[in-house]
C-alpha cells in the first residue's frame, strides 16, 4: 500500500491525489501506537480526522510535548486540526481513518463566494457534525471506484468546505455575540433616526462590524433581522404619537420614518388590527 500524502508515515488504502484544487482526501491506515518521524513538520492544511473504526481510543499531545490526552472515538466522531497546529497522535488500536488536508486558500475565497466575512478555523479536537461526517463519506466513495466521478467529487469537495465554514462561524458567534453595549448603541442610533433612512452600513459601523458580520450577530441577538427591528421601533413611536398627540396620521408617518401615510396605515393595521384613526378613538 502506498504511503498517505498527507500524513506520509501511514498508509494509504484509498485518495483523490491531487485530482482536485482545494483539499485531498483519503482513506488510511494507521497502526495501533505508530510514532511520529523526528522530522515531522506542523500541517500547512487545515486536517479532518474521521475514524472510519468502530470504537478506538485516541492519545495527542500538543506538540509532542506535556501531558498526553486521551478519549474514545466512534462513528461519526470528528477532529478538526487547523494549519500550523501540531497535535501528536496516537491510535490504541490499528484504525482506518478518513483524512482531509484543506488548502487555507480556499477559506476566504469560498467566504466570498458566500458572502460572510472571513473565519478562522479552530482547534476542533473531539466533535460530531452530521453533515460534514456524511459529505467525507460521500466523497471519499468517489475515489473508491476504479473510474472515479471527477464532477461529483468536485461538487462535494466544495460542499465540504462551506460546511466547515459554517461550523467554524457558529462556533465563533457563541463566542463573540453582540454585547449588550453594542445593542444599546445600536437600538439609541435607530431611535434618534426614526424619521430618517437607516441602511444596513449605518448600523453595522454603530456596532463595528461588517455588514454581513452584523446582520448574523444582530439576528442571533434579538431573533429579527435589523429591518424588521427598525420597523418594529417606528410603529412603536407611532403608536405613542397617535394616543398622545394630536398630530395628523400623515405628520406622524414622516415623524416616525414612513415612506407616506399608507405605508404606516398598512403596516399598524397588519401589526394591531386597528387603523391609526380608530386605534386614536
Amino acid at each position: 500500500m502506498p504511503n498517505s500524502i498527507i500524513k506520509p508515515h501511514i498508509q494509504q488504502l484509498a485518495g483523490s491525489g491531487n485530482s482536485l484544487k482545494h483539499l485531498v482526501i483519503e482513506r488510511c491506515f494507521e497502526a495501533a501506537n505508530t510514532e511520529y518521524p523526528s522530522d515531522y513538520k506542523p500541517p500547512s492544511r487545515h486536517l479532518i480526522v474521521a475514524p472510519a473504526t468502530r470504537q478506538a481510543a485516541l492519545s495527542w499531545t500538543r506538540d509532542g510535548t506535556g501531558a498526553r490526552v486521551r478519549s474514545d472515538f466512534g462513528p461519526g466522531d470528528l477532529i478538526l486540526n487547523p494549519r500550523g497546529c501540531s497535535a501528536h497522535c496516537q491510535w490504541g488500536q490499528d484504525t482506518q481513518l478518513i483524512l482531509v488536508a484543506i488548502d487555507p486558500s480556499s477559506v476566504p475565497e469560498i467566504c466570498g463566494e458566500l458572502e460572510v466575512p472571513i473565519i478562522e478555523v479552530p482547534k476542533l479536537f473531539h466533535f460530531k457534525d452530521g453533515a460534514i461526517h456524511r459529505t467525507t463519506q460521500r466523497l471519499i466513495s468517489c475515489f473508491e471506484t476504479t473510474s472515479p466521478p471527477l464532477l461529483e467529487a468536485q461538487t462535494l469537495e466544495r460542499m465540504l468546505i462551506r460546511q466547515v465554514i459554517d461550523k467554524c462561524r457558529k462556533i465563533y458567534e457563541k463566542k463573540h455575540p453582540l454585547s449588550k453595549v453594542k445593542l444599546i448603541k445600536v437600538h439609541d442610533f435607530i431611535h434618534d433616526r426614526l424619521a430618517a433612512t437607516i441602511t444596513i452600513d449605518d448600523l453595522a459601523s454603530v456596532a463595528g462590524y461588517s455588514p454581513s458580520r452584523f446582520l448574523v450577530l444582530f439576528r442571533n441577538a434579538t431573533g429579527f433581522s435589523p429591518h424588521q427591528y427598525v420597523m418594529q421601533q417606528r410603529l412603536e413611536r407611532a403608536r405613542e404619537l397617535i394616543l398622545r398627540t394630536d398630530l395628523p396620521i400623515n405628520a406622524i408617518a414622516a415623524e416616525c420614518g414612513f415612506s407616506d401615510q399608507s405605508h404606516l396605515i398598512r403596516l399598524f393595521k397588519r401589526h394591531t388590527g386597528f387603523t391609526p384613526n380608530r386605534f386614536r378613538k
